[in-house]
């Protein structure tokens, strides 16, 4: 990070308070179309890092662009707040009633062509700076060697590491051709599970040396590409964590030891959502929330907001008061999220 810009975040860390800090480490989606003073006020308290909106929250392209606008003017015009969705084209997609969109990545990968991967990512890019987007949660870079896969399937670009490597690798240069800062989802590789992680904890029994040399591929070939946000997968994998029961976004193996110490990535790592089956029961089950933080995890993403962000900054809260997380740590993951902000300018 160049000297002026860790001296700007200092001071912008220096001014806020332990409630503030907690409220940047969500992104967050809400119920509407319209952002209304009430809710306005609503997203204001929070004091959130950004949001996250579904097609329940764009009727038409004027509205969604008039929502994102109002987001925008909530926060002070030299650090732009993250405005992000799910749009990886097939059927994964927020905007296909407003606009034609891309073929889904199998369909991509049957192709085997950077170029056309690179086109139709720059293609929804543009569309999605057009509407006011700055962030989007795409591409996938999992391998889908399981065709029973409940929940990849036809959103991965195949069964083969080095295609999905290739072919990622263009969506992520058409992604940020077209001005959106894309996402590599989901780390560790959610291609072999046989259960849907949005209802229950998908356990994957590879060996360690399966995982660094199949499903890793991609991401350490995005990560090579300067990749700025990688998304964790709710999944098991004992292989690499030693735990059967906790998702891989809660492990400090995972997401600390393996994807920053070994892989190198130094940007910022979010939770897939936290209401999914496989987050929320492991949290209820005795888990704590903190644990996502402080395994290496910057963004807890929320889908839907309201009372399940009000409960996770009341829970973080008692967390640093407790002693069981530090605020060093936390301003550890605001320095990285701050530095994608500013970015994102």
């Amino acid at each position: 990070m160049r000297k002026p810009l860790r001296n700007e975040i200092d001071t912008l860390l220096s001014s806020m308070s332990l409630k503030q800090k907690l409220g940047q480490l969500l992104v967050v989606g809400f119920e509407g179309t319209e952002l209304t003073k009430e809710l306005s006020d609503s997203l204001s308290k929070g004091n959130f890092a950004g949001f996250i909106l579904f097609k329940r929250n764009i009727e038409s392209s004027e509205g969604a662009r008039r929502l994102l606008k109002g987001l925008r003017r909530l926060f002070p015009p030299d650090l732009p707040p993250i405005l992000s969705l799910d749009e990886e084209g097939g059927r994964i997609s927020q905007i296909d009633h407003l606009f034609s969109v891309s073929p889904s990545a199998s369909r991509i990968g049957a192709t085997r062509n950077t170029r056309f991967a690179f086109f139709h990512a720059r293609d929804s890019a543009q569309k999605l700076k057009w509407l006011g987007f700055n962030v989007v949660f795409a591409p996938v870079l999992d391998v889908n060697d399981e065709p029973k896969n409940p929940v990849i399937g036809d959103r991965s670009f195949g069964a083969d590491p080095g295609l999905v490597a290739s072919l990622g690798g263009a969506a992520l240069k058409g992604f940020n051709d077209g001005g959106i800062v894309p996402t590599a989802k989901h780390f560790p590789g959610h291609g072999s599970s046989l259960v849907d992680s949005h209802k229950n904890l998908p356990v994957i029994s590879h060996p360690a040396e399966r995982w660094y040399k199949f499903e890793f591929l991609p991401f350490t070939t995005a990560i090579e590409q300067g990749v700025r946000i990688v998304m964790m997968g709710h999944i098991g994998c004992p292989g690499l964590s030693g735990r059967e029961d906790q998702p891989a976004s809660f492990s400090p193996r995972v997401v600390e030891q393996i994807l920053r110490k070994e892989l190198g990535f130094q940007g910022v790592v979010i939770t897939d959502a936290l209401e999914m089956g496989a987050a929320a029961h492991y949290v209820a089950s005795g888990g704590r929330l903190e644990e996502a933080l402080l395994a290496g995890c910057d963004i807890l993403l929320f889908a839907h907001g309201g009372e399940n962000a009000g409960k996770a900054l009341r829970n973080l809260l008692k967390a640093v008061k407790e002693g069981r997380l530090s605020e060093a740590r936390v301003d550890e993951s605001l320095r990285r999220i701050l530095a994608l902000r500013k970015h994102l300018l």
